[in-house]
């Protein structure tokens, strides 16, 4: 419960809910909420009843600003991961014309505008406003705010508000945002395993690239617990599946690539992630001959076990499109290697060309020249290799992955 007084803390102040705002607003007044701004004498904070109060929420459901029925503003400033920075005071002061806040402070052409302050004429048609010099449409009107519509050919600047009584202008600019062509993510869902990588890319209906702000489960870059993301779309999956107490997968995540110009602008895609898969060694089939009566000593040629190749790393496990390199694949059971195959999601990746496959004596390494073509698109491949024995895996276990960045 809220008592007479100063509030003693911003973070306890904005825990209340969206009504509960509004019953302290009316019986403290806007001096109360924007917590410890006093009136003259004593320091002690205003409890004079308050009228009509606005309380103004951004995209994010934050409480944004607060403005009293005389026009008097309070603005919540925050960091990036919502944290209660600052509270900016505007008062209309004695100016007969006075703007104390534009919200939101950054929006495109076509959306409406708030006007906070006071002055203002009732009458719409009596009130002249201008967004950096540009004429807006007023769509309603009182004393203390203006409802306008961002016109086209609008850009960021200054808000102006003229009435018979004079000119006012906003504390700051606004932002005006330029039409955003939509975009999509591809691909639109992807499997991965622990501690892997797929390459996303957000595309106009042109094909060229948007300009994005990527994000996972809506954390800018995500973390290690849903995966992260680079600023170029790369995706790497955590190292192990999380669960809920109750034993619940939290995957899938969902990575959203975001408008860097006009966050209303979004496209998503979905990935899975699996654990890690288990690696098997196997041999071939051996038969036994049990006689039915035993006769005496029998000697039998030896029998030979071959192992299938398994890969355990690779050196250097990342290069850039259009490189050339010499490549190091460490494993066991690699003797007689004919084949290095680098394959991407669908397949053997036409982008780079093996040559010169060598192993040594102990068939525990090999070396082979990789050239990576410039179109290779970012994102993991798995390495595989074939021996007479067999071929290892083709699916990506952590050792035999290799990464254009």
């Amino acid at each position: 419960m809220d008592k007479p007084g100063r509030p003693r803390d911003a973070a306890r102040l904005l825990r209340y809910s969206r009504p509960e705002m509004h019953a302290i607003a009316r019986r403290r007044g806007i001096a109360w909420l924007v917590l410890g701004l006093c009136v003259a004498g004593g320091g002690h904070v205003s409890a004079a009843a308050a009228g009509t109060i606005s309380l103004i929420y951004d995209r994010k459901n934050q409480l944004n600003s607060i403005v009293d029925d005389q026009g008097n503003s309070a603005t919540f400033v925050y960091d990036s991961v919502g944290n209660l920075l600052r509270i900016d005071r505007v008062n209309v002061g004695a100016a007969l014309v006075a703007i104390t806040l534009v919200t939101p402070g950054q929006d495109q052409a076509g959306d409406t505008l708030s006007i906070y302050g006071a002055g203002f004429d009732p009458s719409p048609g009596q009130d002249t406003v201008t967004i950096n010099g540009v004429l807006a449409t007023v769509v309603s009107a009182s004393a203390t705010k203006l409802t306008v519509l961002i016109p086209a050919g609008a850009t960021s600047g200054y808000v102006l508000v003229t009435t018979a009584q004079g000119t006012a202008q906003s504390p700051q600019q606004i932002t005006v945002i330029g039409p955003v062509a939509p975009f999509t993510v591809s691909p639109a869902t992807a499997t991965l395993y622990v501690d892997q990588r797929q390459a996303f890319a957000a595309t106009l209906a042109t094909g060229a690239a948007a300009t994005v702000v990527w994000r996972v489960n809506s954390i800018p870059g995500g973390d290690s617990a849903v995966g992260t993301v680079s600023a170029s779309g790369l995706y790497t999956a955590p190292d192990v599946v999380p669960y809920t107490p109750s034993g619940t997968a939290l995957a899938p995540f969902t990575v959203t690539a975001t408008s860097a110009t006009n966050p209303t602008v979004s496209a998503s895609a979905t990935v899975n992630v699996l654990p890690p898969r288990p690696v098997y060694f196997a041999s071939r089939m051996v038969s036994v001959l049990i006689e039915p009566a035993f006769t005496g000593v029998a000697v039998t040629p030896p029998i030979s076990v071959a192992f299938a190749p398994v890969i355990t790393a690779v050196s250097p496990a990342s290069a850039p499109a259009g490189s050339s390199l010499t490549l190091t694949v460490t494993g066991q059971a690699l003797t007689g290697a004919t084949t290095l195959t680098i394959l991407g999601p669908g397949g053997p990746d036409a982008a780079f060309t093996v040559t010169n496959l060598v192993v040594n004596g102990g068939g525990t390494q090999a070396t082979a020249t990789v050239v990576i073509g410039p179109g290779a698109a970012p994102g993991d491949r798995a390495l595989a290799i074939q021996t007479p024995s067999g071929t290892s895996t083709l699916n990506g276990t952590g050792g035999n992955r290799f990464t254009v960045p």
